[in-house]
């Protein structure tokens, strides 16, 4: 009702075998009652673009349709990371490496009240994948800084060293090695850009069906490039320190 507002046909449980019991007409209200609960899914399904959002979705990251009902997003963000880092001439380690503790995001305590004068609110357009690029945080460009005499880097020109961070460890800038998970980032976001100028184009043409169809391609992008922060301090490949770097 809240999406369709449509409704099921009203007929209780108990009165299914006396229906079926009855004449045609009672058999009938089986069918009708029958044939609606079959048509509700398939209408919601269709008017939230279910289908539409979840091949867009398995398009993006590369995975099997089953994937998304089966497997979590670690698996779909994995796909992706391993589609690109084979080509980019790196290899992902199988064995994960021991995850440690990090401090999260920083959430301020509200200060509730009504007020009676105009609240600004300020947002970023893609928060964490913006800090991620901003500042070259990657698998590939992390070192540490006992080693960085050694490697030949020198500060500030060659690396950035995360608040929290000094004496430990730093990342290096793009002119040294321009980091995997960066470049994949950049990438998402730029697609997702012109997925939503494709979907503003076909909304203007009047194509509905294709306005659609975009919509679910830039969300699933959004989605993906959310979730790559989200990846660095997960089970499968944890490096806690780019995580504590963004927060």
């Amino acid at each position: 009702e809240l999406f369709l507002g449509d409704n099921k046909e009203e007929v209780h449980h108990s009165m299914l075998y006396p229906l079926f019991h009855g004449t045609w007409v009672d058999r009938m209200t089986i069918n009708r009652y029958c044939l609606k609960d079959a048509k509700l899914p398939l209408r919601i399904t269709m008017k939230e673009l279910i289908i539409t959002n979840s091949v867009e979705m398995c398009r993006t990251v590369g995975v099997p349709f089953c994937w998304l009902t089966e497997r979590g997003q670690q698996a779909k963000t994995r796909s992706i990371f391993m589609r690109n880092a084979g080509p980019a001439g790196f290899c992902v380690p199988t064995k994960p490496p021991k995850r440690t503790p990090y401090t999260g995001a920083i959430v301020l305590t509200p200060t509730p009240g009504f007020y009676t004068v105009p609240i600004v609110v300020l947002d970023f357009v893609s928060l964490y994948p913006s800090i991620m690029q901003a500042y070259n945080l990657c698998y590939s460009t992390f070192f540490w800084l006992k080693d960085a005499q050694r490697l030949g880097l020198r500060y500030p020109e060659d690396y950035v060293i995360p608040p929290g961070a000094e004496g430990s460890h730093g990342f290096v800038k793009p002119h040294i090695r321009r980091g995997l998970l960066p470049a994949i980032l950049a990438d998402i976001l730029t697609r997702r850009k012109l997925a939503k100028t494709d979907m503003a184009n076909a909304k203007k043409a009047g194509n509905t069906q294709l306005a659609e169809i975009m919509d679910g391609r830039q969300l699933a992008l959004k989605i993906t490039a959310n979730s790559v922060y989200g990846y660095t301090s997960a089970d499968q490949l944890p490096l806690t320190y780019i995580a504590a770097a963004v927060t």
